[in-house]
């Protein structure tokens, strides 16, 4: 199915499936929706920081809509998650020049171990030449934390971006895709700003190749179809080409067979 109608066709499988929305929203990725705390700041909604039909905002710990006894990370994780999200809204502003961030903790059953969610979405319009087309971008980096021997950390990472862009300068284009991948690096951990720190690196390590991914896979193969459907040069230039390719390849070897 099209990435871009992801939220449409999760709606439609929710409406005719109602007894499997949690599972449903806890695990299809689809595009990150923003909300604003109590105080006016921007955050990030996913099914993480979801309470019922409330999301806690990660710069008030407190719920939108309001919800009473809504469940919150404890001290010792909330401090951590206060760190992590101005670590990562740094981290946002430099790789993402805008956009909104949010960062998630909660605990686990491993015992001194816990999972983090790192959120960025980021859009951008009026990129062409002719001051129109828009894009967007949204990232979900799901970690798994668990302690190891000898004041060390073990990170398993779960990514997923999904990335559009549509045109209409010279006709109408439009590109969507999405793609997931998966990490493990064990790190040393002596405290707890170790472990942002951690993570922090392996999720700019991960977007880099998932950037990279994104724009050889889709952009990548959007381009070698434009190029079977209407070649650049024409025809004969290729086999010009081709044929000059031959004759260079053919001349290295019959030197290297007098050499």
């Amino acid at each position: 199915l099209p990435p871009e109608k992801t939220e449409e066709n999760l709606s439609a499988l929710i409406h005719l499936c109602p007894a499997l929305q949690d599972d449903l929203l806890a695990t299809v990725d689809q595009p990150l929706q923003v909300e604003k705390d109590a105080k006016g700041r921007d955050f990030l909604v996913c099914d993480y920081n979801r309470d019922g039909d409330s999301f806690r905002s990660p710069w008030t710990n407190q719920y939108t809509p309001p919800l009473k006894d809504g469940a919150t990370p404890p001290p010792r994780l909330r401090r951590m998650e206060e760190l992590a999200n101005h670590v990562f809204d740094a981290y946002r502003e430099r790789y993402y020049d805008g956009g909104v961030s949010s960062a998630y903790l909660w605990e686990t059953e491993d015992e001194g171990g816990f999972a983090a969610c790192v959120l960025f979405r980021k859009e951008a319009q009026g990129f062409s030449d002719a001051g129109e087309g828009d894009g967007r971008w949204d990232a979900i980096h799901v970690a798994d934390v668990r302690a190891a021997r000898g004041g060390r950390a073990m990170y398993q990472l779960t990514s997923t971006v999904m990335a559009r862009v549509r045109t209409s300068e010279g006709g109408r284009v439009r590109i969507a895709g999405s793609i997931t991948r998966q990490s493990e690096r064990e790190e040393a951990a002596a405290g707890d700003p170790d472990h942002v720190a951690n993570l922090g690196r392996m999720i700019e390590d991960m977007e880099l190749k998932l950037r990279d991914a994104l724009v050889q896979v889709h952009f990548g193969k959007t381009r070698e179809v434009f190029n079977t459907l209407r070649k650049l040069h024409g025809s004969r230039l290729d086999r010009e080409r081709q044929d000059m390719q031959s004759s260079l390849a053919a001349a290295l070897a019959a030197r290297a067979k007098v050499g």
